[in-house]
């Protein structure tokens, strides 16, 4: 004599078993992008499919689930709901929507925010190595746009200080030029003022992020050879100072420029000398 019954068929049974696993809490596993090195998470269900990284952007196919990945996935989900809960106890909300929320399971969009500042590197520690070199469209542009600037800033000078000729306060520096056949050291100076409060401002830039305003624009990006981001002393006091220096005395410097710019590493005369190289960034 058999027993059945109608509440534990088969049908009811799978049904349950759909509804278990739709409430199962989402795992990411921790992985390392192949070309910059950074620290990337993917959901589980993206094992063996190709993620972009989200430091560089490269392809890496997301490796299969270790039992150490998975453990590192849900103490990170753990922690965050013991933060909630202990922040709620603290009188935030009522001891219900505590419960609620201590036990809720974080949707996608949170588990990416906390991989995403989980695996961010601070830029003097990233690698660039892997990264390609920058077009020529994109240094030509970006050198563009920082004459542009530098420019403008001069322009900015002239007009100041035109203005205060018109106030009486210093002498007009077209009539002075037209009088005298040259200006003064002072008037100069003071033209030339925004031109190097620009010029400081694209040196610290350079120190720091290895990018002036234009490159910056262009999203390119100067590093060493070995692929770290450029510091002050090869970006600014070789690559602009002692180069620029070097310009006056190399023959036909800025032609050989021109020229090494069409070659298949895209590396100036500035960057051979400073041991740089400008990647896209």
């Amino acid at each position: 004599m058999s027993l059945s019954c109608p509440c534990f068929s088969s049908q009811s049974f799978t049904t349950m078993s759909t509804a278990s696993n739709s409430l199962k809490k989402p795992v990411y596993l921790e992985y390392r992008c192949a070309r910059c090195w950074n620290s990337n998470c993917a959901e589980e269900t993206k094992t063996g499919q190709p993620v972009p990284c989200n430091v560089c952007g490269a392809l890496n196919v997301v490796p299969e689930a270790t039992i150490d990945r998975i453990e590192r996935a849900e103490a990170m989900i753990s922690e965050k709901l013991v933060e909630l809960g202990s922040s709620m106890d603290q009188g935030k909300k009522n001891s219900k929507k505590c419960a609620e929320d201590f036990y809720r399971v974080p949707s996608d969009d949170e588990l990416e925010a906390e991989a995403r500042a989980a695996s961010w590197v601070p830029l003097h520690m990233r690698d660039f190595g892997g990264y390609p070199d920058a077009t020529i469209l994109a240094r030509s542009f970006a050198h563009f746009a920082d004459c542009v600037l530098a420019a403008v800033a001069t322009t900015v000078g002239l007009m100041a200080c035109m203005w205060m000729a018109k106030q009486g306060w210093v002498e007009n520096p077209v009539e002075q030029l037209e009088n005298k056949d040259y200006i003064d050291w002072s008037l100069l100076l003071l033209i030339s003022t925004p031109f190097w409060i620009l010029q400081v401002f694209q040196w610290v830039l350079l120190s720091i992020k290895g990018q002036s305003v234009g490159k910056f624009l262009l999203g390119i990006r100067i590093v060493s050879v070995s692929g770290e981001v450029s510091g002050f002393l090869q970006a600014v006091f070789v690559r602009c100072w002692i180069c620029s220096v070097l310009s006056f005395v190399i023959p036909f410097y800025h032609v050989i420029n021109f020229t090494l710019l069409f070659m298949h590493s895209r590396r100036l005369l500035h960057d051979y000398i400073s041991g740089t190289r400008v990647v896209s960034s």
